[in-house]
């Protein structure tokens, strides 16, 4: 693994959080929007329907529960890593794009660099990365 499919792990994390949040607030609103009514004959009940989207509900609760804790046990073990290394630029850069989700050019403008400079120094942050934790090449 690449120090940026590493670092990267941050990204695609968060984006399976959002989208179980938006999956819970599509079950939420499904149920909301259920109503029972009595005396009508139908072959499935809206109670059990009820029921079902409940229970999807409740487990997409525990499974975002569950991502949530590992992202946050992730940034956490990321970010120690990223501070922990020399140059301050290189931190600076990968921590702007891996944990705050930035795009270089928004970096360059934050940084007052060039869009170009803070590619290369991004590349030369990813190597660095590499060298001081080669243990993330045999991940």
């Amino acid at each position: 693994m690449t120090a940026k499919e590493y670092l990267g792990q941050l990204r695609r994390c968060s984006v399976r959080i959002s989208i179980l949040k938006e999956d819970i607030f599509r079950l939420r609103s499904r149920l909301e929007s259920t109503t029972i009514t009595l005396g009508e004959k139908v072959q499935s009940s809206p109670q059990d329907t009820f029921t079902e989207t409940m229970a999807r509900l409740i487990d997409r609760q525990r499974q975002l529960e569950g991502m949530c804790d590992e992202y946050d046990a992730l940034m956490s073990h990321i970010l120690d890593e990223i501070l922990a290394m020399p140059n301050e630029v290189y931190s600076s850069i990968l921590y702007k794009r891996y944990a705050s989700g930035l795009s270089l050019p928004e970096i360059a403008k934050i940084l007052h660099y060039s869009v170009d400079r803070v590619k290369h120094l991004h590349g030369d942050a990813l190597r660095a990365f590499e060298r001081q934790y080669p243990e993330v090449k045999s991940l």
